[in-house]
């Protein structure tokens, strides 16, 4: 499985407790990311109830630490959890079962 390129971080501040919250990551193949990556995340953050995203929110090109440590935890979960490869397809690639 190829490693994501790049990201985009969704996130807000808790006006109650000021505190950051991190609402949602999306990784990406391709970089660098363009405009319209932001605003298709956007809109199907906003407008999909399996998101359930009420509220204002900002869009950040995620760190590469992020990125990092996210492709770390797929390659960690698919070893643990799927030993002999990704059953089914992923993006049209063919993964074995």
């Amino acid at each position: 499985m190829e490693p994501c390129k790049t990201g985009i971080l969704a996130y807000r501040v808790n006006d109650a407790t000021q505190e950051l919250e991190i609402l949602h990551y999306c990784g990406y193949w391709h970089s660098p990311l363009t405009p319209t990556d932001f605003e298709v995340l956007n809109e199907e953050l906003r407008a999909d109830p399996e998101f359930a995203i009420n509220g204002e929110f900002l869009l950040i090109e995620a760190p590469q630490d992020l990125v990092d440590a996210y492709n770390k935890d797929v390659v960690e979960y698919i070893a643990d959890n799927h030993p002999d490869g990704v059953p089914g397809e992923i993006d049209n690639q063919k993964y074995p079962h």
